[in-house]
């Protein structure tokens, strides 16, 4: 049989390849399983599957195994250590002598990093009428990044070794278990030139400088083998092992129609990087506007904090000093009775102590002692007998002026807990349909993004399933080109396309920045000013109802008829009295009626008018000192209310200053973003060059190797594959993702 070792070759490398497309896809960080719940397994796993595979428990789901530098697992997530299919182990060689990863750390010299698999898949199939037990082959990746500064001629035993420049990207491939299904006792001298590509391990050799490694990254493919599905055309017919070639020739056609719609998304994808490249500019530019404009807002909340500030000083120094006030007035008014004592008794007259308590009392008695004091005397009843009968009017307006002051005070206080009642009740009310809006738009645009992407995969599969290109296709006729356009609408339209497109709008809905920017602008909206007005609309009509007027005339009439409030309506009321009374006996009209009173009652009648008059500057001054020390409290009160507005200032422009930096941050990593975009294009391009390369010089060896001189060989090969199709069929979609820890310091 010609040429059998270089088509076992070329079946090796379409094992390789393939794998290579199916795994493209695959990628992901520890973030990915940062919430995933540690286990208290450690070491070798014990799993063992055998017979029927089953239906499995989780389907279409990628498993995550994290380990220490070795393999040995220390976190899982989404599945049981049962779970695992093949366990990994790495070790470590350095100058040819076998060394713990921590020792290797910063040694140079010649690195040997191989991964062995330990494929615990076992089912029972039946050859040539025997049934024996075989491992189910299941496709391993391993790969690593390496440092150029670190690394140098690196080679793989068994897969790629690409250079970006800087770094090493090292993918080893293997297929544990393969080699024993297809050929147990090593009889097969084609398997064992295959075997040097299908090994049980990944082996990695390079020479290094100053050893450390950040993690390496394996990849268990349950389902790869059964994408090959040649089972049912496997028997001695050689027109049916003929078609079987017809139809690998056909799935490699797939795979670089595949390769060519990955090119195509890739340059539309680059193409793409300068929009973003403008939008950014453009949010970078409105984030600078906004923080500006928090800037001034701080600074004139700042300012206005300030002012108050000052104005409460001020106030507080005042109110301090109006003890000091009415003591000095206190000493003023107990000087001028002592005065008037003296003179009183200097004019022979038995007078007491004058107190500002009793001055009136005893002057009173005085003038009515002597024979001319009638006028004085009558002039006083009438007057003291007119005021005390506006008592009840007086004493009103005083008791209406307090139960002003109550009822403000009051109603500020209850309007602060009603307003911030339905500040919650308002925004419980809107939550949902404001987010339910922002969740709706974000998906519109999601739906639009997403529906553009799957169309333009669509176009290009079909144009090239016509042998088609963007510039054939333009020279077309106008019917030729409706007919494609159709068929691609088609597409479109099938539950399949449509399905897709829910699903991937559906993960990008569920990621991370769409809901980050989702809860962003729902809680924006929290202080726009539409729920500001709603807020200060509600507020107004909550306290305008009848349960809120009446808490507060409750809460009024709660104070006003406290004993504290009734003695200052009652002393404020006798203070207006007494002033009254004495205004008005200091009066033009009742000094005139005095005139034709004695010298002496006169005399006394104009020192007791005097001190009248500083009675009522007395009295005055206190009303004065005691709205200075109300004014006071109050602006405290709006000093504090500054300083929360300052606070919330401050915020706001911190806030903007780190929303402002990390777009500039986002700004600077688009030209980054677009030359990885570009290098990824480029090695899609070489992808496709290899899948070209490979089926022209692999696919038709690969055909010509079906020949009835294998056919035992073939009945292995189809038991072997159909055990693999079945495993897969269980486990369809499932892919286990393996990261083991760093070595050293990277």
């Amino acid at each position: 049989m010609k040429n059998n070792i270089d088509k076992k070759k070329a079946l090796s490398l379409l094992l390789v390849m393939t794998m290579s497309a199916n795994i493209a896809g695959c990628a992901f960080t520890t973030d990915d399983v940062k919430d995933a719940d540690p286990i208290a397994k450690y070491g070798t796993s014990t799993i063992a599957y055998s017979g029927d595979f089953g239906k499995p428990v989780n389907t279409s789901e990628t498993f995550y195994v994290i380990s220490d530098a070795e393999g040995n697992i220390k976190k899982l997530s989404g599945c049981e250590e049962s779970d695992i299919p093949v366990s990994v182990k790495i070790s470590y060689y350095l100058n040819g002598n076998r060394i713990k990863p921590e020792d290797l750390a910063g040694k140079s010299g010649k690195v040997t990093i191989r991964f062995d698999y330990d494929n615990h898949v076992k089912t029972n199939i039946s050859i040539n009428g025997k049934t024996e037990e075989i491992t189910v082959p299941v496709t391993m990746m391993s790969g690593m990044v390496l440092d150029k500064e670190k690394f140098s001629n690196v080679t793989v035993n068994s897969g790629k070794v690409t250079d970006d420049g800087s770094r090493f990207f090292v993918v080893g491939l293997a297929v544990p278990g393969f080699k024993d299904a297809i050929d147990p006792d090593s009889s097969n001298d084609n398997i064992k030139d295959i075997e040097d590509k299908l090994t049980d391990y990944v082996e990695i050799t390079a020479d290094v400088e100053d050893f450390a490694l950040d993690m390496t990254m394996s990849v268990a493919l349950p389902d790869l083998l059964s994408e090959f599905d040649i089972t049912d055309d496997i028997n001695i017919d050689t027109e049916k092992l003929s078609g079987s070639a017809d139809k690998l020739s056909d799935g490699m056609k797939q795979i670089l129609d595949g390769s060519d719609a990955l090119c195509g998304g890739l340059d539309t994808l680059y193409d793409g990087c300068g929009k973003l490249s403008d939008g950014t500019d453009k949010l970078a530019d409105g984030a600078l506007e906004l923080k500006n404009g928090a800037a001034e807002l701080d600074k004139g909340a700042n300012d206005l904090s300030d002012g108050a500030d000052s104005l409460s000083s001020g106030l507080n120094e005042l109110s301090s000093h109006s003890d000091d006030i009415v003591g000095g007035a206190v000493q003023v008014f107990n000087a001028l009775l002592d005065t008037a004592t003296k003179q009183i008794r200097d004019a022979g007259l038995d007078c007491p102590d004058l107190t500002i308590d009793n001055y009136q009392e005893v002057l009173n008695s005085l003038i009515s002692s002597l024979d001319d004091n009638a006028v004085y005397t009558q002039a006083l009843s009438e007057v003291t007998a007119a005021v005390e009968a506006k008592r009840a009017e007086i004493h009103a307006l005083v008791e209406s002026a307090v139960k002003d002051n109550i009822t403000s005070r009051v109603t500020e206080a209850v309007r602060a807990e009603v307003e911030s009642q339905v500040e919650n009740a308002v925004w419980e009310q809107a939550e949902p349909a404001v987010t339910a809006q922002v969740t709706s738009a974000v998906r519109s645009q999601v739906t639009l993004q997403v529906t553009s992407a799957v169309k333009d995969q669509v176009r290009s599969q079909v144009l090239a399933a016509k042998g088609l290109d963007e510039d054939t296709f333009d020279a077309l006729d106008d019917s030729t080109k409706t007919a494609i356009n159709n068929a691609i609408e088609q597409q479109m339209a099938t539950e399949e396309i449509r399905s897709l497109i829910d699903a991937k709008v559906n993960e990008q809905m569920e990621s991370a920045e769409n809901k980050a920017m989702i809860s962003e602008q729902v809680e924006l909206q929290k202080d726009s000013e539409q729920i500001r007005q709603a807020v200060s609309e509600q507020t107004d009509i909550q306290m305008s109802g009848d349960a809120v007027q009446a808490l507060i005339a409750e809460k009024v009439d709660e104070q006003m008829s406290g004993d504290e409030i009734k003695a200052l309506i009652d002393k404020n009321t006798d203070e207006q009295i007494d002033k009254a009374i004495s205004e008005a006996m200091a009066s033009d009209t009742v000094q005139s009626k005095l005139t034709a009173a004695s010298e002496g009652a006169r005399s006394l009648i104009s020192l007791k008018a005097s001190l009248d008059s500083y009675n009522a500057f007395y009295i005055g001054l206190k009303s004065y000192t005691d709205g200075v020390d109300q004014c006071a409290q109050g602006a405290s009160a709006l000093k504090s209310g500054a300083e929360q507005l300052a606070d919330g200032a401050d915020r706001l422009s911190s806030g903007a200053t780190e929303l402002y930096n990390g777009i500039v941050t986002l700004q600077d990593s688009i030209p980054e973003f677009t030359e990885g975009i570009l290098l990824l294009r480029d090695g899609a391009g070489k992808l496709d060059s290899g899948l070209n390369r490979f089926n022209n010089e692999g696919i038709s060896e690969i055909c010509s190797i079906l020949d009835e001189d294998n056919i035992e060989q073939l009945n292995r090969a189809k038991a072997v594959f159909e055990s693999a199709k079945a495993y897969s069929d269980a486990h369809s979609g499932e892919k286990f993702i393996y990261k083991s820890g760093s070595v050293g310091e990277v």
